[in-house]
């Protein structure tokens, strides 16, 4: 299935958006104690994987 430039653009943008969501968030975690660094660190671990995950997708996959 052949995706239009215009939602490759988009996906691409929210991706690199969201990856940089997820480095703040890990980022956030160094500052922060006990629990919320856990949670802090894992939630932002998990969005970067993900946004990197779908940069993959979009544009190294057929």
């Amino acid at each position: 299935m052949r995706r239009s430039v215009h939602s490759a653009i988009f996906w691409t943008i929210l991706a690199v958006f969201t990856v940089l969501v997820g480095l703040q968030t890990v980022q956030i975690a160094f500052y922060t104690s006990g629990l919320a660094a856990l949670a802090f660190a894992t939630v932002g671990v998990l969005v970067t994987g993900a946004s990197i995950y779908l940069l993959y997708d979009l544009h190294w996959t057929g």
